[in-house]
């Protein structure tokens, strides 16, 4: 699902680093990105009946059957995330992803129907060190 999500012009070279090295660097800098800003939506909306509902819809699941999933989602770190809350909460919140293999800045297009926001950005930058 990672991969697919990626921006096709992409995907090719991020395939090709991920395969070389199984869940290196890249892979775990790309999959945490994206399991936090799923997080942060599903946080967000855990009290939102509406939002929960419509969540469980296309699986068939209730109110209270998606609510529990998005408590057990939100207790999952990178390392131990099913396939069944990346199919049921990161596959349908990001739509695309992008990354800039130089900068290792990472750009989040998500759902404009589940989240809020429409794109989350994150950048590495360098800051002047405070002395004290």
């Amino acid at each position: 699902m990672i991969i697919r999500k990626c921006k096709p012009e992409k995907r090719g070279q991020v395939r090709e680093i991920f395969e070389k090295q199984a869940f290196g660097e890249l892979e775990r800098l790309v999959s945490q990105t994206l399991l936090d800003v799923a997080k942060g939506i599903a946080r967000e909306e855990l009290k939102n009946e509406k939002w929960l509902r419509s969540m469980g819809k296309p699986r068939r699941q209730s109110y209270e059957e998606v609510r529990a999933m998005v408590l057990e989602f939100l207790g999952t770190d990178v390392f131990n995330v099913s396939i069944e809350h990346s199919s049921a909460f990161l596959d349908p919140v990001i739509e695309s992803w992008d990354i800039d293999l130089k900068t290792f800045s990472v750009e989040v297009l998500l759902s404009n129907r589940l989240a809020s926001a429409r794109t989350v950005r994150f950048q590495f930058v360098e800051t002047n060190g405070i002395r004290r």
